[in-house]
């Protein structure tokens, strides 16, 4: 199970060589449920935001709650509060 699987992906095939196989994408899952629920029917998966992960953690009802580090790191760096 991965958020946004993107990187992680190209670091293990550059560095490894290795692919990913069955992954779970919370990320992609959060935007395939979106384009579902869309009154519309969106053309193509750009017209759908990206969720952050604590929307996705938040819209899935995370047994464990939201990421509190990120938003503690984010206002640590000067960004604000980031949900």
């Amino acid at each position: 199970m991965f958020f946004d699987c993107r990187k992680d992906s190209e670091a293990l095939h550059k560095g490894l060589g290795c692919c990913l196989r069955n992954v779970y994408d919370i990320q992609a899952m959060h935007m395939f449920i979106a384009q579902m629920r869309a009154t519309v029917p969106l053309k193509h998966v750009g017209e759908i935001s990206a969720p952050g992960l604590n929307v996705s953690l938040e819209a899935f009802k995370a047994s464990h709650g939201i990421n509190v580090s990120k938003n503690a790191m984010k206002v640590s760096q000067g960004f604000g509060t980031v949900i």
